[in-house]
């Protein structure tokens, strides 16, 4: 039985199978890293050059986008938001003070004016 594991698939599992190599001198040691630190070095390598995992890049959220995923975190999606939340009255018009409740009921904290 096989656990359909491949040696190029995962690259960590030739560390237990590499063969030491004999030392020629005290001087080899500091040149030439053993291949588990050989493998951290090349990880740690590879992290700093993906700028995403080092620091990660949030762009700031605009308003109108802010006050839609306030929406749809309460309500699941936009037309659910307008039916249970925008538009209290039914009547297909949002108007000032629909507005305003709903911003108090979501918990947006913006401008309401913007």
């Amino acid at each position: 039985a096989t656990n359909g594991l491949s040696r190029t698939e995962f690259g960590f599992l030739e560390l237990w199978f590499v063969q030491k190599k004999e030392k020629v001198s005290a001087l080899h040691d500091g040149l030439e890293p053993d291949p588990i630190e050989r493998a951290r070095l090349l990880r740690l390598e590879a992290s700093k050059s993906v700028p995403s995992m080092t620091k990660p890049c949030y762009a700031p959220k605009s308003k109108k986008q802010e006050f839609k995923d306030l929406l749809r975190n309460s309500y699941g999606n936009i037309v659910r938001a307008w039916r249970l939340c925008l538009d209290r009255d039914h009547n297909g018009v949002l108007d000032w003070k629909e507005f305003q409740k709903a911003c108090s009921d979501i918990g947006y904290a913006g401008n309401r004016r913007e």
